[in-house]
């Protein structure tokens, strides 16, 4: 019997169907790989942003402590520094700022124009009246995360 392969050639070869099974069974792990990093990238985000919110939080908080607290407009909260040496009473304010080329941020804002990034990638802030001398906040930040939280108007 003659074989179309050349005489004395009896080992096994891959053939084209099973190659191409191959090349679909790699692609198919690649795929499910790609997914699987993906699922992992969007619970890092998701952490990534709840580490944000606490410390945007706690920023809040840090800044406000003991300073009586007043709602400019509904994105502005300002903050009386005590009275100085010579009688001068300074007011500070908390905005969002949004415009480039700075990352968008909360920042505090002093009576001279200087200012201070307080938490940045935030698009931003609302401040809202509530009872019992307390500003209620929501922070909206860039990648569609929000935070809501209350502060103390008065020390």
């Amino acid at each position: 019997m003659t074989h179309w392969w050349a005489p004395g050639r009896n080992r096994a070869a891959f053939t084209l169907i099973e190659a191409v099974v191959a090349l679909a069974l790699l692609a198919a792990s690649v795929e499910l790989w790609g997914a699987a990093v993906a699922f992992g990238l969007r619970g890092w985000a998701h952490e990534r942003e709840t580490l944000n919110a606490l410390d945007a939080e706690r920023m809040m908080a840090t800044f406000t402590a003991g300073k009586p607290l007043t709602i400019l407009s509904e994105g502005r909260l300002a903050m009386p520094r005590p009275v100085d040496a010579e009688g001068n009473s300074k007011t500070d304010i908390i905005e969002a700022y949004v415009k480039s080329p700075n990352p968008p941020q909360l920042r505090l804002v002093t009576e001279l124009g200087g200012y201070r990034p307080l938490i940045e990638g935030v698009n931003a802030v609302k401040f809202t009246t509530l009872p019992h001398d307390k500003i209620g906040f929501r922070l909206s930040f860039v990648d569609g995360a929000a935070l809501s939280g209350v502060l103390n108007a008065l020390p």
